[in-house]
């Protein structure tokens, strides 16, 4: 083996070494990761319960316009749009947690 091979063969060694190295030091620690987790813990009837406890109303006293599950930048939410006949109310619920992300109401004319 010359010179020049004997280089390029350490070079590889060394290489290798240090990322097993990397790789175990790695594994030793918890490094936390973004969960793109779509699959829904909390049912979009939860959420319609949550909603309409959140507003105050029972579920006759309210026409739903809009219900429906959405993924959004890979994130699932349940969207909500109703209202009571005076007051209009829409509601984004995070599908995986059951938080509120968004929330808005509004008087109608």
């Amino acid at each position: 083996m010359s010179k020049s091979e004997k280089k390029v063969f350490t070079v590889i060694i060394f290489i290798v070494m240090v990322f097993s190295v990397s790789i175990t030091v790695l594994s030793l620690f918890k490094i936390p990761t973004i969960s793109h987790d779509n699959s829904a813990v909390i049912s979009i009837g939860e959420a319609k319960s949550d909603v309409l406890e959140l507003a105050g109303l029972e579920e006759d006293d309210v026409v739903f316009t809009e219900q429906e599950a959405d993924i959004k930048n890979g994130f699932r939410y349940y969207d909500f749009s109703f209202n009571d006949g005076t007051m209009s109310y829409r509601y984004r619920i995070d599908a995986h947690t059951g938080d509120v992300v968004s929330s808005s109401s509004e008087k109608i004319d």
